[in-house]
């Protein structure tokens, strides 16, 4: 029973709910990051988010003052979120603008 570790019936299944709705929003989002990074211009997003959010490089130099490493860091975080909603199928998407990036360094 659930409440002997301290959550009535209500509770539990309102939590088991909300986890479903949860994971249902989450199957959605994934889905449109998949869907959007999937267009050509997706990409090319992609690409600029990749490069500008230092995805390529480290945040980190010796003697940078340590708020603009966290600052960089939060930059970066992004595209790793972007990148977590994508599988390894989509990979593709990663690989292109990776590619694209590299070759604009030359």
């Amino acid at each position: 029973m659930s409440e002997s570790i301290g959550f009535t019936e209500e509770e539990t299944k309102a939590a088991a709910k909300s986890a479903e709705f949860d994971a249902d929003r989450q199957s959605q989002l994934r889905d449109d990051f998949v869907s959007t990074f999937s267009t050509a211009p997706g990409e090319r997003v992609f690409e600029h988010l990749y490069v500008s959010c230092r995805q390529n490089k480290p945040t980190y130099s010796k003697g940078q003052d340590v708020t603009h490493t966290a600052y960089l860091e939060g930059r970066r975080s992004v595209v790793l979120e972007i990148m977590a909603f994508l599988t390894l199928d989509d990979m593709t998407i990663i690989d292109r603008a990776r590619n694209r990036a590299l070759a604009n360094r030359r």
